[in-house]
């Protein structure tokens, strides 16, 4: 793979690509310090801003996903494609707190200061605002539900959101 030539002062960020087996590769967002898979590759991706980092992400290395890393640039969340050279960021979202890939790469979570977003990767399109709490699961993920469907609970009452547009799809009234 060949990597594009950054000079040393531009700010960047590196993906790192690790054998863990015989021709069968992993991302990682930090170097690993490991004795039974070895560095194969440095990915950079050349920042706009010098306030450019991975984004944040609530659960473990849920900003990562295949060949896609989600990148805070200067407060614009950026899906960088490291195998294709290609970035997109995501449009009407200015400043998050996090963002994780759920649903296996399906969308993207996006925590603001104001409520959350839930952005599909493949349609390119962010739903409406919702506010809720999220139910985060013993092996910590998020899971979906109803092929779209993310389970949260409101005013102590549990619903079900419409991860495509953020409606909420089902509320039981039931209290906690």
């Amino acid at each position: 793979m060949k990597n594009e030539v950054v000079d040393d002062k531009s700010p960047r960020v590196n993906i790192y690509k690790y054998e863990i087996s015989s021709d069968n590769y992993k991302y990682y967002v930090k170097k690993l310090d490991a004795n039974k898979i070895r560095l194969k590759d440095t990915i950079t991706y050349k920042c706009e801003d010098s306030n450019c980092t991975y984004a944040t992400s609530l659960l473990a290395e849920s900003n990562i996903f295949k060949d896609n890393i989600l990148i805070n640039d200067n407060n614009k969340l950026i899906i960088y494609n490291f195998k294709k050279n290609k970035k997109k960021e995501i449009d009407n979202i200015s400043s998050f707190i996090y963002a994780d890939y759920i649903d296996d790469g399906k969308y993207i979570l996006i925590k603001t200061s104001n409520g959350y977003y839930s952005y599909n990767v493949e349609k390119d399109k962010l739903s409406n605002i919702f506010k809720a709490d999220l139910i985060k699961l013993k092996d910590k993920t998020i899971k979906t539900v109803l092929s779209n469907g993310l389970i949260t609970i409101d005013n102590g009452k549990y619903g079900i959101i419409n991860l495509n547009t953020g409606n909420n799809i089902y509320d039981n009234g039931t209290y906690l």
